[in-house]
């Protein structure tokens, strides 16, 4: 298994150890400085099983909050982390579109959605396929809590 592919399914067992080790192992910290060699690691990395989710849709959909906060902290300089990436599934239209904000909203998680508004680089108002804003998701949903979390 490739190191993206590691990540991800970190991330999809909510392992924050795993992912921090995987982050450190390949200079992805804030620490890191530029020049420093990824070795291969790819966070835009999408699996093709899942909707082509990313690793961040992946956590946002666990509610992992101290995940999230990891991948949003590496600096821009050192990898440009894709804060609003859609899914695209062929064999299921009604699936495409949906960022990592919409996936945390729908799974009821308020911290890691209130985590991701924080972030000047996530699209608040971002519509997935179907033309939905994540917050009109969230009440489509009835996720009442998430719905009180700050929308810009």
């Amino acid at each position: 298994m490739n190191p993206s592919e590691q990540l991800w399914w970190a991330c999809q067992s909510s392992s924050s150890l795993e992912v921090k080790q995987l982050l450190e192992a390949h200079h992805l910290t804030p620490t890191s400085q530029p020049e420093e060699p990824r070795g291969g690691l790819d966070l835009n990395w999408r699996n093709e099983g899942y909707y082509r989710w990313t690793a961040l849709h992946q956590a946002c959909s666990q509610g992992s909050h101290d995940i999230v906060s990891q991948l949003l902290q590496i600096p821009e300089e050192i990898y440009h982390l894709d804060v609003n990436p859609k899914s695209f599934n062929l064999a299921d239209p009604s699936s495409h579109g949906i960022t990592p904000l919409h996936c945390a909203v729908l799974a009821g998680h308020v911290w890691v959605t209130a985590l991701l508004l924080e972030d000047p680089r996530v699209t608040p108002m971002g519509l997935n396929g179907a033309g939905e804003s994540p917050l009109w998701t969230a009440a489509y949903a009835g996720k009442t809590e998430v719905i009180k979390v700050r929308f810009h």
